[in-house]
């Protein structure tokens, strides 16, 4: 394809040299949805064609007078809401537990969605996040959404510069205060398990003594589970120390089987659907409504580390059950051990809560 300014159209050759008039003069006219994929709608762009030439230069000079004449200058500038989705779909790989993410970040720059993407300046994206109202770990996820975004138009002769490369997210980080991290007690363990017959309440009896982000389960195949020597493989994580085994401890392995299910592609299911976070979601704030607990569900992790901790295993062992580095110090300590060993350490940890299981 030739070239051309950004907006102002294209004009290409046909393979097919056998036309008397192979070349083509055409410009974009916008987005239509092409199909919908498990519920959410798939974009492609539309164009309209001026006409079929004999030569470059009469395609060139028949674009230019459409331009001239009939050409709405904003009618083919992209919005940053097209930008997005032309880069959603053009990364169709992304995970769905990343895709969500993306998503929460696009949803939080609202104040950019209606602004041509090549008219956003440094002070637009500093009123989108002011106007956002969003603690700094959303943010953060705004800030790459931002760089995802920029490398794209610039790639594609949507822009020339990255304005969010201007923004200073660090003054964000600074104001934020971290929330503390409450594990969750003893007696609301023993609550939970009480109610295991609700599957809410089973999920988070698999997050508190797998360690598991949420993410992790809604992504786990039921391929990744090794029943018979009792663990989980994360193969789908958000780091590459997420890429892990898992072992399962004998207080819940029954609960694992009771889900388990060979026939279906991924570990939770809602009849013939998979689960998705925001299912999830609206179940968690029920229960949290029911059980009267102030915890999110990510509090799930920071309890079984604690409660790890708390019952004589070493650091270096939670952190990489969890997914996180354990640095240089006693790195080879930890690839020494394999799963079997794993799985004794952790069932040990947790024997007493056998009691819990009727």
């Amino acid at each position: 394809m030739s070239k051309r300014i950004n907006g102002t159209g294209t004009v290409y050759k046909l393979s097919d040299v056998k036309r008397r008039r192979p070349w083509v003069a055409k410009v974009t006219r916008g987005f239509e949805e092409a199909k919908k994929e498990n519920g959410i709608p798939k974009f492609k762009q539309s164009y309209k064609v001026i006409g079929y030439y004999e030569n470059k230069k009469e395609a060139e000079e028949a674009l230019n007078d459409y331009i001239g004449v009939s050409y709405n200058k904003d009618a083919l500038r992209l919005l940053f809401s097209d930008v997005y989705i032309q880069w959603s779909n053009s990364n169709e790989q992304l995970s769905n537990s990343s895709k969500t993410s993306y998503n929460a970040a696009f949803n939080g720059l609202s104040h950019l969605h209606d602004l041509y993407f090549d008219s956003i300046k440094t002070a637009d994206i500093e009123l989108a996040i002011t106007k956002s109202n969003k603690n700094y770990p959303m943010i953060k996820k705004m800030q790459i959404l931002l760089n995802q975004l920029y490398n794209y138009a610039i790639g594609n002769d949507i822009v020339d510069k990255n304005y969010s490369k201007f923004v200073k997210f660090d003054k964000y980080k600074k104001a934020y205060k971290k929330k503390i991290k409450n594990v969750y007690k003893e007696s609301e363990i023993e609550y939970i398990w009480k109610n295991s017959g609700e599957l809410i309440y089973r999920i988070l009896l698999i997050l508190l003594y797998t360690g598991l982000r949420i993410s992790e389960l809604l992504e786990l195949k039921t391929k990744d589970l090794n029943l018979q020597e009792r663990y989980i493989t994360i193969t789908n994580s958000k780091t590459n120390n997420g890429i892990r085994k898992v072992p399962i401890p004998s207080c819940i392995y029954q609960m694992v089987l009771h889900q388990y299910n060979k026939n279906k592609e991924y570990f939770l299911y809602d009849g013939a659907y998979k689960y998705n976070y925001g299912q999830i979601r609206v179940l968690f704030d029920n229960f949290k409504k029911k059980s009267n607990m102030n915890h999110t569900i990510h509090e799930t992790r920071h309890t079984y580390t604690s409660r790890l901790r708390l019952r004589g295993v070493d650091s270096t062992f939670t952190k990489k059950l969890t997914g996180h580095s354990a640095g240089n110090v006693d790195e080879d300590t930890y690839t020494h051990f394999g799963i079997g060993d794993l799985y004794k350490i952790v069932n040990d940890a947790f024997e007493e809560d056998m009691k819990y299981v009727g």
